[in-house]
Formats: C-alpha cells, structure tokens, sequence
C-alpha cells in the first residue's frame, strides 16, 4: 500500500513538474522571438526560473486542491444524485478554489519577484486564471476517469466472484444429485 502511494506521488510530482514548465517555456519562447529588448542571458534565465517556480506553485497546489476536492464530493455525492451533477459540482468548486489560489500565489510571488502594477498586474492575474480553467477542467475530467476506471475494476472483480460461486453452486448441486451408488456400481 505504502508503495502504491509514493507511486502515486511520484506521478503526481512529475506529471505537476511536466505541466509547470510549459507556460515559462511560452514565455521564453515569446520574449526570445517577439521582444526586442536588450535583456541578457542572465535575466533571461532568472525569468525562466521565477516563472517556472510560480508556475509549479500554482500547478501543484492546484492538483492537490482538486484531488480533494475531488475525493470529498465523490464521497458525499456518490450514489446520491446524477454523476453528471456530481461532476459539475466537483468543476465549480476546483474552478472556484483554483482562481483563490491563483489570485493568493499571485500576490506573494507579485510582492517578491515580479513587482507588476495596475494594468499588467490584472492582465496577468486574468491570463492566469484563463490557464488555472482550463487545468481545472483537465485534472477534474482526469479524476472522473480514474473514478469510473476504479468502479469499473470493483464492477468486475465483482462480476468474477459472483460467477465463481456460481460455477461452485452448480457444481456442488451436480455431486448431490449425482447417487453415491451408482458411481461405485
């Protein structure tokens, strides 16, 4: 069990590690071929990082809010309502915690790094939240996935042991049926 989880971990980290390096390496790529400023190797290279440390902030806290999210509206609502309302519930409150997060990361790493104001700090808080949405969406369909793929394997495991004991019924009721006598004349 304990090897499971640090499998899991292990995923979650680097799966977190994967998709928090895409949007500074746009941002690299857009300030290499698009920006004509005179920024040395050195500056671009700081950006780089304090761009993918806020990126993987905000990925990895938004993974971890969603899985529990996640687990708790799955262990309230199951087998209560329509999965199609569980899902919704499960997307509105990741969508709602997910823009908390981003707007809360925002302001700490604003005050410490990027020291954007006004206008740039809102256009920057609004493209995050864009990218926290669609992320949202992502890793709550992901979950709903691995959800039906766990019901699925209790649902046959389920099937198979039902259908043993039935093979086992029916050959029990064959050796009653079958006359000791007959078998040893």
């Amino acid at each position: 069990m304990q090897e499971k989880r640090n499998s899991v971990f292990k995923t979650i980290l680097g799966g977190t590690l994967i998709v928090s390096f895409v949007p500074p390496i746009f941002i690299l790529i857009k300030h290499l071929l698009l920006d004509n400023s005179d920024d040395t190797t050195q500056e671009l290279v700081y950006d780089f990082f304090k761009a993918a440390l806020f990126s993987f902030t905000v990925t990895f806290s938004i993974f971890i809010a969603n899985a529990g999210i996640s687990k708790f509206i799955v262990g309230r609502m199951e087998g209560k309502t329509s999965a199609s309302l569980r899902i919704f519930t499960c997307i509105t409150i990741s969508l709602i915690a997910a823009n908390i997060l981003i707007y809360v990361i925002w302001l700490m790493f604003n005050a410490l790094f990027f020291h954007a104001d006004g206008q740039d700090n809102r256009a920057r808080i609004f493209e995050n939240q864009v990218l926290a949405t669609v992320l949202v969406i992502i890793v709550s369909l992901i979950f709903e996935v691995k959800h039906y793929i766990d019901k699925l394997k209790i649902s046959i495991a389920e099937k198979e042991r039902l259908e043993k004991e039935n093979i086992r019924a029916q050959l029990e009721s064959l050796r009653t049926q079958v006359s000791p006598h007959f078998l040893f004349n």
